[in-house]
């Protein structure tokens, strides 16, 4: 039904970004990943208000479709900020890191998924609004480890190995 065209709605957001290539290209990727922060904020908070309301989904369900496009588009303006980046950062390994990049973030739904099983369930009207804090917070963590332009001229070796000790040490907070 309307929730399953919602989920479709989603990937499609999530899939449709040659808008997004265009936008990175012509202002980087730290505003992309703010980008990502305001529009998946805005999704999710306005998915919030609507399980608060308990809006009818037969009678806004074009306004659903669409919040969940939006929800998409936030999470692949993010992807779009972090994979140049990670490609950057690891030319000579940069296959294996995108994988570990990639697996953190389909972790990332298993953990939310049990963030809510431990702390909110059956409350889902907290647990949105838990989603519209937690979502745009990893964005703005993220920013701190977004590059923009080439990463040999941003950055000498020593610098290098400073900031793989402090993505080192968020993974091994957030663990």
């Amino acid at each position: 039904g309307a929730v399953d065209l919602g989920g479709l709605a989603q990937n499609v957001g999530a899939n449709c970004g040659l808008h997004a290539g265009l936008l990175l290209d012509r202002f980087g990727p730290r505003p992309m990943i703010l980008g990502a922060a305001a529009l998946g904020c805005v999704a999710y908070l306005t998915l919030y208000l609507a399980v608060l309301h308990e809006w009818n989904l037969h009678d806004n369900v074009g306004l659903f479709y669409l919040i969940m496009f939006c929800q998409g588009q936030a999470q692949m303006f993010a992807d779009m900020a972090v994979i140049p980046t990670v490609s950057r950062r690891f030319r000579e390994n940069s296959g294996l890191a995108l994988g570990i990049c990639k697996a953190f973030l389909g972790l990332s739904g298993s953990i939310v998924e049990q963030f809510y099983v431990a702390f909110f369930k059956p409350a889902t009207v907290d647990f949105m609004l838990f989603l519209a804090l937690y979502f745009p917070a990893v964005c703005l963590l993220c920013r701190r480890f977004v590059t923009t332009g080439a990463l040999d001229e941003e950055h000498q070796p020593l610098q290098a190995e400073k900031r793989r000790c402090e993505a080192q040490a968020v993974i091994g907070n957030a663990a």
